[in-house]
């Protein structure tokens, strides 16, 4: 059998249960790694974790507001408990809500040359992967945009 890129690895991925969330779990799974879901819904959250397993992936789901201390301490334990290790860390939560981000777009869309055809979730889960793995570890600082080509 060939060698996964993430053979070995436990990576938290946090926002889990749906977008670009789901589509790095599934992927880091599908790779190897041992994968820490968080969401904050229970029914969503358990089917992804299922769907991996399913899939013959290591997954745990863990229902947690990763902007709670507490929470974020509770997610760190079940992964030691589970995994006994923590090498990846993907923080989807607050994705695209910075301050003034709703009404940029609102106006953005007559301003933005756009080539097409849009990136869907997994495009921004193949970047994530290549940052995980040993391909992507000399990256340090880099803003690496996964947008098919599109710029204001």
């Amino acid at each position: 059998m060939d060698a996964k890129m993430l053979d070995g690895k436990t990576a938290i991925i946090t926002g889990s249960s749906y977008g670009m969330g789901r589509s790095m779990a599934e992927l880091f799974a599908e790779e190897g790694a041992n994968v820490v879901l968080t969401a904050r819904g229970k029914e969503k959250l358990d089917e992804v974790v299922d769907e991996i397993r399913g899939k013959g992936g290591k997954a745990i789901g863990v229902v947690a507001d990763v902007c709670s201390t507490e929470d974020t301490k509770r997610v760190m334990e079940e992964t030691l408990k589970a995994f006994g290790d923590l090498d990846i860390l993907i923080n989807n939560a607050g994705i695209g809500e910075q301050p003034g981000g709703a009404k940029m777009l609102q106006y953005s869309g007559h301003y933005v040359y756009f080539p097409g055809p849009e990136c869907d979730p997994m495009d921004q889960a193949y970047a994530c992967l290549y940052l995980a793995s040993k391909m992507g570890k000399a990256v340090r600082g880099q803003v690496l945009q996964v947008c098919n080509g599109a710029f204001l």
